[in-house]
């Protein structure tokens, strides 16, 4: 079973609005926290801006993926912003 840590995200000033309210939760939800299933990371999101998008209509969706990239590292993109996750190598218990 492959996990992901959360270390970081990107989310310049001034994206669209859909975009700042997803990536609001994403961090809340997911920033320097373990992750197991990035599908239902996708899932999650997609069900959030759905609850946006009945809110008001007039936002536009915007699209939620992830890919992986280099030395184990996985992006997952809410539009133009995204979080950074890297694969945990080895949890360490009883140190």
């Amino acid at each position: 079973m492959t996990r992901y840590f959360v270390t970081n995200y990107y989310h310049p000033a001034g994206r669209p609005r859909m975009e700042d309210a997803l990536m609001s939760r994403a961090i809340t939800a997911y920033l320097h926290c373990i992750v197991v299933n990035l599908d239902e990371m996708v899932s999650f999101m997609k069900k959030a801006q759905d609850v946006i998008w009945e809110q008001n209509k007039r936002i536009k969706k915007v699209d939620i993926y992830y890919y992986h990239g280099h030395e184990q590292t996985v992006f997952f993109h809410l539009g133009g912003c995204h979080l950074i996750l890297q694969e945990v190598r080895n949890p360490i218990e009883n140190v």
